[in-house]
């Protein structure tokens, strides 16, 4: 998964570029798309649950704060 970024880019220099779309078939290029947009999402995910971070979480799995 470390490749991730990397891969996204790479897929859209392909998608981009008609030179580069003639080397593939018509199904190869909506898989591409499809996936691309799959990594896209994937990563954003990914992302968003780094930044969440730990919160206050008492043993029953409140988010109470117990000193009140």
């Amino acid at each position: 998964m470390g490749l991730g970024k990397k891969t996204i880019n790479l897929v859209k220099k392909v998608l981009n570029n008609e030179n580069k779309r003639k080397l593939y078939t018509k199904e190869e290029l909506v898989y591409m798309e499809s996936q691309l947009s799959r990594l896209i999402e994937n990563r954003r995910r990914r992302k968003a649950d780094k930044r969440k971070g730990f919160g206050p979480v008492t043993s029953n799995n409140n988010t109470e704060n117990v000193d009140d």
